[in-house]
C-alpha cells in the first residue's frame, strides 16, 4: 500500500508486519495487566481444590435481637398449690357397728357405738333384745321382729343410737322417769310386726326403731310400725 513519506517527500510502500498489527491492536484495546490475570487464575484454581461448603458463604441478613415483653401483674399474686396434709388414718382399734366387747368377763357388754348391755330382772338385756329376732305368733300383743342375724341387729341399734347422739331430726324423744325413750325413723324396712295382731294384719313392715335407755344402758330395743 503506497504511503506518503513526509520526511523524504516521496511515496513509500508499507510492508505488512503481524507484530506491528498486534501492537497496534493492544494500543487501541488494552487488556488486563498480566500479573492481575495470573492472580485471578491462581484464585480460581485454589477455589476449585477446596471441598464443598468451604468456599465463601453468602452473607446472611442479621435480624435485630428480640426484646422480651414483661407485663406487670395487677392484683395479688396467684395462690400456690399447697399440698393437703394427709388425714390421719383411722385408728386400728376402731370397731365396726354391731361389735360387742365384754366389760367384766361376760356379765356386761359394750357396743361399738357406746351402748351397754347389762344384767336385767329376767336375764341379760342382750338376750331380751335378741328375743325380737323371732316372731311370737301366740303373743296377744304386737311383737316387733327384726330382720337379719345377731350382728346385723346390733349394728342397726348402734346406727340408731348414733342418730340419737347427733340429735337428728329423725329422732323423737319422750322421757319416763330415769328412762329415755327414743323412736328413730330408719327410713327403710328393718323388720315387721308379729304376734297375733301382726298376723291378722298381714305382718306390716316396720321402719322405726324403739330404743329405751337408762343413761347408756339398754333396757330394750325393737322394730316399730309407726
Amino acid at each position: 500500500m503506497p504511503l506518503f513519506d513526509s520526511k523524504r517527500g516521496a511515496l513509500r510502500t508499507a510492508r505488512f508486519s503481524p507484530s506491528r498489527c498486534i501492537r497496534a491492536r493492544r494500543r487501541i484495546h488494552p487488556g488486563p495487566p498480566r500479573a492481575a490475570a495470573i492472580v485471578a487464575a491462581l484464585i480460581g484454581v485454589l477455589l476449585s481444590l477446596l471441598p464443598a461448603g468451604c468456599g465463601p458463604q453468602p452473607v446472611r441478613e442479621r435480624r435485630p435481637p428480640r426484646t422480651l415483653r414483661v407485663e406487670r401483674q395487677i392484683g395479688p399474686p396467684p395462690k400456690k398449690n399447697v399440698e393437703k396434709k394427709a388425714q390421719p388414718a383411722a385408728k386400728a382399734d376402731a370397731k365396726p357397728l354391731g361389735t360387742l366387747t365384754s366389760a367384766d368377763g361376760g356379765e356386761t357388754w359394750d357396743s361399738a357405738a357406746g351402748l351397754r348391755y347389762g344384767p336385767g330382772p329376767d336375764g341379760n338385756r342382750l338376750d331380751h333384745v335378741l328375743r325380737h329376732a323371732k316372731d311370737r305368733p301366740t303373743r296377744p300383743s304386737p311383737h316387733g321382729v327384726f330382720e337379719g342375724d345377731r350382728k346385723q341387729i346390733l349394728a342397726l341399734i348402734d346406727e340408731a343410737y348414733q342418730l340419737v347422739k347427733a340429735k337428728s331430726d329423725r329422732v323423737q324423744f319422750s322421757g319416763q322417769g330415769k328412762r329415755s325413750i327414743y323412736t328413730i325413723d330408719m327410713q327403710r324396712r328393718i323388720g315387721y310386726v308379729g304376734g297375733k295382731p301382726g298376723k291378722e294384719q298381714g305382718h306390716p313392715e316396720a321402719r322405726h326403731l324403739r330404743l329405751v335407755l337408762e343413761g347408756t344402758n339398754v333396757i330394750t330395743a325393737f322394730p316399730l310400725r309407726k
